[in-house]
């Protein structure tokens, strides 16, 4: 029970003041000799604070608290003809507890953190909800979020976007496209980028599941928020198959899959941008539904998961579009790279295969490397040489290689010597080292500003090339004899993550110096800030800071790895035939190995006078 009647010594010492009976005096200060004060009338008590969204910790984008702001849901133009978009209040999920998870689960992988230790107790404690006020993104913060999204259209030509857009433009002929790419644009700006993916969802879900709009300009914007989807944000939730899943059931649901636009009962969706004035699909329609396939292609090769649509759908809308020649376009000749790619990937991996023999291996492998030759020799020069088909192209070349090995198949199963299984050939693993070698000086090739670009098919492209190359090391040293300096020279990977981790980290805007563009709208919601503020700048887990800190682990493991390979030391086998000595198969399979019959009959009379002798 609390004493109301308490001394102000005992109050402050915060210990239990006792009266003796018909005393004025507490015993603690009866002890110590010193004044007893005690209050006349109780000391009232202090109201408990109700934590409410309203008044709860609000975060800006450099993680300063701000106060409070209504939000007001309006989504349209002013009356003066200029933008606005009002962005609620949200709950923030804070990405670095994901990261380290991410993160341990890599060093677990990568055989670099052996000791699993618990979480620590904080992690397992509930903790409070931070919350981002409600702003306004004005006209000018969204067109400078529009103009840093249009270098990233040829990395994704499936989407394309009017001459000279602006938001006024986009905002009225598509309002949800224009909503996906200030979503994608926004991914620096963590707070910013925050509140619009959850205004993303929000309208998605309510125009396109509750209400049943279906449109063009929905499907377009799947697709440029499935290709930029920040996976580093929620790496334990990834639900970018069920929006993959949703945009190809709208694709559908258009009637993509036709080759003509087919109107029907209980059909109606909005036809803007679907049908030009001949009634036939438009170019931005077929674009799309290509898009549909090649970001579902990558999904399922990446994550091991069933393809919910093939390479035929394409056909009707686009009869006679997929043949290499010179009226191929970026999104054509993407496809048609993915399409082999894909069949790569089935003529290894699909259940339904019979094993492979060398004989098969290597006509296969013979056969997709002349449809590649084929595409690049038919495809305009112009194209083909530009920086990102080459990329793509030396990546498909590459993968031949590394399935026709099986460094990419799951569950690996890494090759032992002295077991059944057949000696990799020689041959096809140099090939392979030297197809990744340029593959990656290709990439590091590109300008650093065009990593800040890349999406869903770039990155889900270098992890598969990683994958391969640090199989193939292990492999290659083994049947090679390599020692560990000739290995780490030979493959050279310690030299390009070092050059990977280099770019990323200078990409990361941990150590970027923001423009004015950018400052203006990290301080929309602070206003005026003192430029001789010593706070220190939160840590932001983006996606490149994330890349890094993989890339590191696999550096280090791999050098690791590579300092424990040690060659294999000539020893003479004792009570074994030496037809079966693998050193002898060269000598054995030449039929032009010609012998001296002179050192025959010589070494034949050596022997016969020796055991004479004997």
């Amino acid at each position: 029970m609390r004493n109301a009647r308490a001394c102000e010594a005992c109050r402050a010492s915060k210990n239990r003041c006792v009266f003796a009976d018909d005393s004025t005096i507490c015993q603690r200060c009866d002890q110590a000799k010193r004044r007893c004060v005690v209050r006349e009338k109780a000391r009232p008590r202090r109201a408990r604070r109700i934590v409410c969204p309203e008044s709860s910790t609000k975060l800006d984008d450099t993680g300063s608290p701000v106060s409070s702001a209504p939000s007001l849901s309006v989504d349209n133009p002013s009356k003066d003809g200029g933008f606005s978009l009002d962005l609620p209040t949200t709950v923030y999920h804070d990405p670095a507890k994901d990261t380290d998870i991410l993160q341990n689960h890599h060093k677990r992988v990568f055989k670099d953190d052996k000791s699993q230790s618990p979480p620590p107790l904080k992690d397992a404690l509930p903790v409070p909800l931070k919350y981002i006020s409600g702003r306004k993104l004005t006209l000018s913060q969204a067109t400078h979020l529009l103009n840093s999204y249009i270098p990233k259209l040829p990395f994704f030509p499936f989407v394309t976007l009017p001459a000279n857009p602006t938001i006024r433009t986009l905002s009225q002929q598509s309002p949800f496209l224009l909503l996906a790419i200030l979503t994608t644009a926004a991914t620096p700006h963590p707070y910013l980028h925050h509140q619009l993916d959850q205004e993303f969802r929000r309208v998605l879900s309510l125009k396109l599941i509750v209400e049943s709009q279906k449109s063009l300009d929905y499907l377009l914007g799947l697709l440029v928020y499935i290709a930029w989807y920040p996976v580093h944000t929620k790496p334990q939730y990834n639900p970018c198959f069920t929006y993959m899943n949703l945009a190809n059931s709208l694709s559908l649901d258009l009637g993509l899959d036709q080759a003509e636009p087919q109107s029907a009962l209980f059909r109606e969706f909005d036809l803007n941008g679907l049908v030009d004035n001949d009634g036939a699909w438009t170019m931005e329609a077929r674009n799309a539904y290509m898009g549909c396939y090649v970001l579902g292609s990558h999904l399922s090769k990446g994550f091991n998961k069933p393809q919910t649509m093939s390479y035929e759908n394409l056909l009707p809308s686009n009869p006679n579009c997929f043949v290499p020649s010179h009226t191929t376009t970026p999104a054509t000749a993407m496809v048609i790279l993915e399409r082999v790619a894909d069949r790569i990937n089935d003529a290894w991996t699909a259940k339904n295969y019979p094993q492979m023999d060398v004989f098969s291996t290597e006509l296969y492998v013979q056969l997709f490397t002349s449809e590649l030759d084929t595409w690049k020799r038919n495809v305009p020069e112009s194209m083909s040489s530009s920086p990102l088909l080459a990329l793509y192209h030396k990546h498909t070349h590459f993968s031949i290689y590394t399935h026709s090995l099986r460094l990419l198949r799951r569950p690996y199963r890494p090759f032992i010597p002295g077991t059944t299984e057949s000696i990799p050939s020689p041959s096809h693993l140099n090939t392979c080292l030297r197809l990744g070698s340029s593959y990656f000086q290709h990439l590091l090739s590109l300008p650093t500003s065009d990593y800040a670009h890349f999406n869903l098919i770039h990155w889900s492209q270098l992890v598969h090339s990683l994958v391969g190359l640090v199989r193939l090391t292990f492999v290659l040293a083994h049947v090679e004899n390599w020692s560990a300096e000739t290995t780490r020279e030979k493959v050279g990977l310690s030299m390009y993550l070092e050059a990977l981790c280099f770019r990323l980290s200078s990409l990361s805007s941990n150590s970027q110096i923001p423009s004015a563009a950018d400052a203006d709208i990290e301080s929309s919601e602070t206003g005026t800030r003192k430029s001789g503020s010593s706070k220190a700048k939160k840590k932001h887990y983006d996606r490149y800071f994330v890349m890094h800190g993989m890339l590191t682990t696999l550096k280090k493991t791999w050098e690791e790895r590579v300092e424990a390979i040690v060659p294999k030391v000539g020893v003479i086998s004792r009570g074994k035939c030496p037809m079966f000595d693998p050193e002898m198969a060269p000598l054995l399979e030449n039929p032009n190995m010609d012998f001296d019959v002179g050192d025959m009959e010589a070494w034949n009379d050596g022997f016969g006078e020796g055991v004479g002798g004997w």
